[in-house]
């Protein structure tokens, strides 16, 4: 089973910047973690149907089973 976690943020959004300062560069060692912006990945932003950030979009074998939406700590991301 293939999991992904997708952050959705911009680089504008002040509670998105705390988001990405929580999560250190472990988060992607231990988690399959990517982080989209707004600016430069639009059409993922559509795909997903993301409306505000920062949301949290959890694909096990690209199918979305999990979103939340507001600030998260490295602790909740490995629970979801």
């Amino acid at each position: 089973m293939s999991k992904e976690i997708l952050l959705f943020s911009s680089n504008t959004c002040a509670p998105c910047e705390q988001v990405k300062n929580r999560i250190n560069e472990n988060a992607e060692k231990y988690l399959n973690f990517k982080i989209l912006d707004v600016e430069k990945d639009f059409q993922e932003f559509i795909k997903h149907k993301v409306s505000g950030v920062p949301t949290f979009v959890v694909l096990e074998n690209n199918v979305e089973v999990k979103r939340k939406v507001g600030i998260k700590n490295l602790k909740d991301l490995e629970e979801l």
